[in-house]
C-alpha cells in the first residue's frame, strides 16, 4: 500500500532536523535567551489574557443588571400608559359626565 509512497519529505525533515541542531549549538545562548524571552512574553500576554476576561466578566454583570432594570422600566410605562388611556373616562365618570 505504501510502495508508491514518497518517502524525500521525511530526507528532507531529517536535513532541517541537522541543521537546526548545528545552528543550536553555534548560538546556543542566543537561544536561550529567545527562550526567556519567550516565555517572559507568553507570561505578559497571559495576565493581559486575565486582566481582560475580568474586565469582561464585570462588563456583562454590569449589562445583565441595565437589562433588568430596563424591563422593570418597561413595565412601569406600560401600566403608565394604561392609566394615561383610562384616565379620560374615569374623569368623566368621577364628573358624572354620561355619554349618550
Amino acid at each position: 500500500m505504501l510502495s508508491g509512497f514518497n518517502f524525500n519529505w521525511l530526507e528532507r525533515i531529517g536535513k532541517i532536523a541537522g541543521a537546526m541542531k548545528r545552528t543550536m549549538r553555534r548560538t546556543n545562548g542566543t537561544l536561550e535567551q529567545a527562550v526567556v524571552m519567550l516565555i517572559q512574553n507568553q507570561a505578559a500576554f497571559m495576565q493581559n489574557q486575565a486582566a481582560k476576561l475580568t474586565l469582561f466578566n464585570d462588563i456583562y454583570a454590569r449589562l445583565t443588571r441595565i437589562e433588568k432594570d430596563l424591563e422593570q422600566i418597561k413595565a412601569i410605562l406600560l401600566r403608565h400608559n394604561q392609566i394615561l388611556n383610562d384616565l379620560p373616562e374615569s374623569i368623566r365618570r368621577k364628573v358624572g359626565f354620561k355619554t349618550k
